[in-house]
């Protein structure tokens, strides 16, 4: 049988994997058709608990006997993860189509997408320190695995992103709303780290519509200013601010201080791409009253980091510097919900190397870039370490006309990088990740 391992559309082999289907278990026959309802073809053992109502003990049992009888097989032999072949995939959807009534197979549905749900935020809070952990809307909340580490989220989210984007459209064709722009929100921070642009772009536009149809102004304002970002990385700032005035808009609809902060933040950002430093920190300066009524160190430090990319840019050197320090000493230390946001720190570390070079530093420029660096690179962010690459090419190298071999090393290590994020490659430093709203 090879229910990992291929598929094949001859029928003598569906008529084998019926006889076996046959033979199956009470639990193993329930599990079999609500698999292949499931939106791919590889799933994790907590899926199929949720298929299965929430017994775990029969999402285990019937696994195991499929297992054995090779209609599913592991996942390069990792416990808890398997696949089926497309062959047997079809059949069991098949099986559910003809064999299911209609109310099992919805609710089956549904409890995919409130695992998936589940799944995506839980993975974001423990990729993100301080970010809010919603409780989604569903029929219940399944139980989701033990995400211990960043790494651990991010290697779920690398596994089950096609089946998240999947039940986001499923929701989005049910007119379900709220898994649509929960997804939206709580897929955004691993999109980005990736480059995964056009992804990201069409998901958080998605979110948007599902948040407008439903009427939730909040989520609506938090999504714009997700898209904004996404604009304003793909080098498109005029349209960026668009989405950022709307989201400031309805932010003051709502009275919401925290939203009207992050709108003017990003209207800085936006200002700060286009060129206009000094409209920038005007942008910032009105966004601080907001961001200090949070009482949230993390959103100061993400406020100081942006502003002393613009001081740089004016060449205001010793002004950025002060602040950069006391950021990085912030994100280091976490705000005691998270623990340490190190990619904050590694992007105020990035500014810091900026600001020694611009001082004539080249020593001390070097020392705050490798450490980003080193950051980047544990956190599997290709985009930051380009950008790291590329300044440390002018510090280490000089300029393209001489000609060093630090310059070339370090141009063609940003060159790999950004080509192996392909044509969604972002372009100019990333904004901070927002604070805990």
């Amino acid at each position: 049988m090879d229910g990992a391992a291929g598929g094949s559309s001859d029928p003598s082999a569906r008529g084998g994997i019926e006889a076996v289907v046959r033979r199956l278990s009470p639990a193993a026959a329930r599990l079999y058709p609500l698999l292949g309802l499931h939106p791919t073809a590889e799933f994790d053992r907590w899926a199929a608990t949720a298929a299965m109502g929430g017994d775990d003990a029969a999402a285990r049992s019937g696994l195991a006997e499929l297992l054995r009888n090779g209609l599913v097989g592991r996942v390069d032999g990792i416990d808890g993860r398997y696949r089926m072949s497309e062959t047997v995939h079809d059949h069991a959807r098949s099986g559910a189509h003809t064999g299911l009534a209609a109310g099992d197979a919805l609710n089956a549905r549904q409890r995919y997408i409130s695992y998936y749900v589940s799944g995506a935020i839980a993975a974001d809070a423990r990729s993100a320190p301080g970010r809010r952990e919603d409780v989604p809307v569903a029929v219940d909340r399944p139980d989701t695995p033990d995400l211990p580490t960043a790494e651990a989220a991010r290697t779920w989210m690398r596994d089950n992103l096609p089946a998240v984007l999947a039940v986001a459209e499923w929701a989005q064709d049910a007119d379900d709303h709220a898994p649509v722009w929960r997804i939206a929100e709580a897929s955004d921070g691993f999109l980005r780290d990736h480059g995964r642009s056009t992804d990201r772009t069409a998901l958080t536009e998605m979110g948007i519509r599902s948040a407008e149809a439903a009427g939730n102004a909040a989520a609506e304002a938090r999504l714009r200013i997700l898209l904004g970002r996404t604009l304003v990385e793909l080098g498109r700032p005029a349209e960026a601010a668009e989405e950022f005035s709307r989201s400031l808009t309805l932010s003051e609809g709502l009275a919401d201080g925290r939203g009207r902060g992050a709108a003017l933040e990003c209207l800085g950002v936006a200002a700060q791409r286009a060129g206009d430093d000094e409209v920038a920190l005007r942008y910032f300066d009105r966004a601080l009253p907001f961001r200090e009524a949070m009482g949230r160190p993390e959103a100061m430090a993400a406020l100081s980091l942006l502003r002393s990319r613009s001081l740089i840019s004016l060449g205001r050197f010793d002004d950025a510097l002060e602040p950069l320090n006391g950021a990085i000493g912030t994100f280091r230390a976490g705000d005691g919900t998270g623990g340490r946001d190190a990619m904050n720190e590694a992007e105020a570390l990035l500014e810091r190397g900026r600001a020694l070079d611009g001082k004539g530093e080249p020593d001390q420029a070097r020392i705050a870039l490798r450490r980003a660096l080193d950051i980047f690179t544990e956190g599997g962010s290709a985009h930051g370490q380009a950008r790291v690459h590329e300044v440390l090419a002018r510090v280490e190298g000089g300029s393209a006309q001489a000609g060093g071999a630090a310059y070339a090393e370090h141009r063609d290590a940003a060159r790999d990088l950004r080509r192996g994020l392909g044509d969604e490659s972002e372009h100019g430093p990333a904004e901070p990740r927002p604070p805990s709203e």
